[in-house]
């Protein structure tokens, strides 16, 4: 990042790589099999290494993929969407530069998250849109597909979340009021409603942060 220091607005780490959100840009750097840096290439990068034209102040790292959000609300994902969590949507595409989310275009977006083949993110207003690999609900569309454009949450509908963090097959949020919602996988008790299965919907659990 050179020899003088920046404001750090954010950070991310993924399966091999990572990103830092800056108040003059974004940072790559890691791992960079898919193109996830974001630097219009498949080398991977050592050091901190700025994405060009990026002014994101939000990251998040997926798997093989990344997403930016810029200081106006605006999404770019970059990497490997196998599954179509890029949000462009195809699937088994590969974007080696960062590209705007144009289903994103119109909604003010404050927060982003990736899991290892998914992706989330929550509007100014509170708003929930998913997208990408739905295996075990992890969307919380109520179904187990794909979905390779981002989505509403309608389970969530009437709530407005506050943040969102995803892992593996499971996504989890906070709303406004304190309550804490998860969709996906919770056969490893991941769910905290202390059962050990799957719902493609969501469970209400106490926030205890």
């Amino acid at each position: 990042m050179g020899a003088y220091t920046v404001k750090v607005l954010g950070i991310a780490a993924g399966y091999s790589h990572t990103l830092i959100a800056t108040a003059e840009g974004v940072c790559t750097f890691g791992g960079n099999d898919c193109g996830q840096l974001g630097h219009g290439n498949f080398r991977r990068v050592l050091g901190p290494k700025w994405v060009a034209g990026m002014p994101g102040v939000a990251v998040a790292a997926g798997g093989f993929h990344t997403v930016m959000c810029t200081d106006v609300g605006q999404v770019f994902t970059c990497g490997y969407a196998y599954s179509g969590q890029l949000g462009h949507g195809t699937r088994d595409e590969v974007e080696v530069i960062p590209r705007l989310v144009e289903a994103l275009v119109g909604r003010k977006v404050v927060t982003v998250a990736a899991g290892s083949s998914h992706t989330a993110v929550v509007t100014e207003g509170g708003q929930v849109l998913t997208f990408g690999a739905g295996g075990r609900g992890r969307l919380g569309h109520g179904s187990t597909r794909d979905k390779l454009t981002p989505q509403l949450v309608a389970a969530l509908a009437g709530k407005k979340v506050t943040a969102v963090a995803c892992a593996i097959s499971h996504t989890t949020v906070c709303t406004d009021a304190g309550l804490f919602y998860t969709l996906g996988d919770g056969q490893r008790g991941q769910q905290g409603d202390w059962t050990a299965e799957y719902d493609v919907y969501k469970k209400q659990n106490i926030c205890y942060a």
